[in-house]
């Protein structure tokens, strides 16, 4: 478990300590965990869609991933469309769209967006002209029951093979939504921050 910290007024406050150390405490337990777990993927709750204030530490955690496994997955969950927050202030002259965008073309291979597109979609809520800089996918709305385990995770047909991986990673994240879980030989690693 990473050491907590919240948002206080003026930013991060560790609950115990120092924010220097929590923060370096934070660094050296999730480099080890990518050292020891290993992942094919890394799941990353909303950022870089929020959660700025943590960027140094989510960044070294996928450049650690990455020496890993080069082909390691980094993808962001998104569990719900949410607007910025006032904790994510872009460069001057800079839109937040413009910022977000930055950060998925430079770290993420794609989006995982956890709704129905038929029930909201992330472009109505994040307007970019072109589009983002990498695949947004759509998972469904994940829930846990019984039959779970009896889902087949097939990749789809008419695509790359890297397209695969993201496929079965989110049928993988679709079917199961607990952390450290297995199927087959990829590891997924949920991330929450």
């Amino acid at each position: 478990m990473l050491p907590a910290l919240r948002r206080g007024a003026d930013g991060l406050v560790p609950l115990h300590g120092s924010l220097a150390d929590a923060l370096a405490e934070r660094g050296r337990r999730l480099a080890a965990a990518i050292a020891e777990f290993r992942p094919d993927v890394v799941l990353i709750d909303h950022y870089p869609f929020s959660k700025w204030e943590l960027e140094e530490e989510i960044l070294a955690m996928v450049a650690a991933a990455r020496r890993v496994d080069p082909r390691a997955l980094v993808l962001c969950s998104l569990r719900d469309i949410a607007p910025k927050t006032a904790h994510e202030r872009p460069p001057a002259g800079r839109s937040y769209e413009a910022a977000v965008e930055a950060r998925l073309a430079r770290a993420f291979d794609a989006v995982l967006v956890h709704t129905d597109p038929a029930f909201a979609r992330l472009e109505d809520h994040f307007a970019v002209e072109g589009g983002l800089p990498v695949p947004v996918h759509y998972t469904g709305f994940v829930a846990t029951d019984e039959r779970s385990d009896d889902v087949r995770l097939q990749p789809h047909q008419e695509s790359t093979p890297e397209d695969r991986r993201v496929e079965w990673t989110c049928r993988a994240c679709s079917v199961h939504s607990s952390s450290n879980s297995s199927f087959g030989s990829m590891k997924v690693s949920p991330c929450s921050f």
